[in-house]
């Protein structure tokens, strides 16, 4: 009998022993206590993370509700000072993270993470995987919604076409900024392309929409008027040119026999668009205007000599012209639509007309051979 009784109180001595030696607090895995959600829209749904920090302090304590917890912290402030502190600002000593947390689509995998400090013994480092589900999914938006719902308006002219988009999709998707690929230097014929505006897939995404895998909507750009790429396109070009001869006359015409004229054509030049000419929003309205009269102009350069009872009064430089040279598919300019530019009143008293040749063709426009 007295041998077994010392042989228990040795077996309780090595427990008590064992007990001392080892830590005060049970070993947990932090991440079980991690919950991991996912909100928002598929393939930009985002993740977030929150953590049950009490039931996590309840098995880290080895205690069952808040006021065991205080109790055994009490004891252990008491006991182990230095792992008191520990427990207390368990913070400190982890960081929990998620390799990826936006743009998340349903399926994607991410990771849960668990980095800890090697200074307390009872978390580990530790890492889950865990699976994105539950995100909204996107509903689609057709290419027959779009040809139904948005209106495609072509204005200004063969090589220099633009497309007004005009939107009327419901479910607030009328603020979606459509436009068509190589807007604004469209020309007949062309099938233009609809496309969304740049950073408008986002605005899309975040209306719970996407484009339909095989979208596919264009528009036929026809009837744009045609100015020709250079003036010896026009048919009737010898025609302008005289008219423009004649204004010339009429403007400078001998007077009383006190002032004659002697006129010298020097050159003509031409010029298809007018680069500074773009489509512009009334303010007022959903109207834009697109100034392409100006496009197809025509200029000649004459050097006039003013004389004065036959001596020289003056010498000066005038440039006349017309703009919307519009061709029809005759090559034939319509005279009756021209506009005049120039008169007596454009005169350049101090430049050459090497100078202003060089003005012209520094804006766009060439000499006519």
């Amino acid at each position: 009998m007295r041998r077994f009784t010392v042989l228990i109180v040795s077996l309780l001595l090595i427990l008590l022993l064992a007990a001392c030696s080892g830590s005060k607090v049970n070993k947990v895995d932090l991440l079980d206590y991690v919950d991991v959600e996912f909100s928002g829209i598929d393939t930009i749904g985002e993740a977030s993370f929150s953590m049950d920090a009490e039931s996590a302090m309840m098995d880290l304590l080895n205690a069952d509700n808040d006021i065991e917890i205080k109790d055994t912290l009490d004891e252990l402030k008491e006991s182990d000072p230095e792992l008191y502190e520990k427990v207390v600002n368990l913070d400190d000593y982890f960081e929990i993270s998620l390799s990826e947390s936006e743009d998340l689509t349903n399926g994607d995998t991410i990771n849960l993470v668990l980095h800890t400090s090697d200074q307390v013994d009872f978390i580990k480092d530790d890492e889950k995987e865990i699976t994105v589900e539950g995100l909204e999914e996107l509903e689609e938006l057709t290419s027959e919604e779009v040809k139904e719902h948005v209106i495609f308006e072509t204005i200004g002219a063969d090589g220099r076409g633009h497309v007004i988009v005009r939107n009327n999709l419901a479910d607030g998707l009328d603020s979606i900024e459509f436009t068509v690929e190589n807007n604004g230097e469209l020309k007949n014929g062309d099938q233009a392309k609809v496309v969304l505006a740049e950073e408008e897939e986002e605005t899309l995404l975040n209306r719970g929409y996407k484009l339909e895998d095989d979208f596919n909507v264009e528009v036929k750009i026809e009837d744009l008027p045609v100015f020709p790429k250079e003036a010896k396109e026009i048919n009737n070009l010898d025609d302008i040119l005289r008219m423009i001869d004649e204004r010339i006359e009429d403007d400078f015409t001998d007077q009383l026999n006190i002032y004659t004229y002697d006129k010298e054509k020097e050159l003509t030049l031409y010029r298809q668009f007018d680069d500074e000419v773009e489509p512009k929003e009334d303010y007022w309205s959903d109207d834009y205007h697109y100034d392409i009269e100006k496009f197809g102009s025509i200029v000649v350069l004459y050097t006039i000599t003013e004389k004065r009872n036959d001596e020289v009064n003056e010498e000066f430089i005038v440039q006349y012209g017309y703009t919307n040279l519009e061709i029809d598919e005759d090559g034939n300019v319509d005279v009756g639509n021209m506009k005049s530019t120039g008169s007596q009143y454009s005169r350049e008293h101090s430049k050459s007309v090497e100078t202003i040749k060089q003005l012209y063709e520094s804006d766009g426009y060439d000499v006519v051979e």
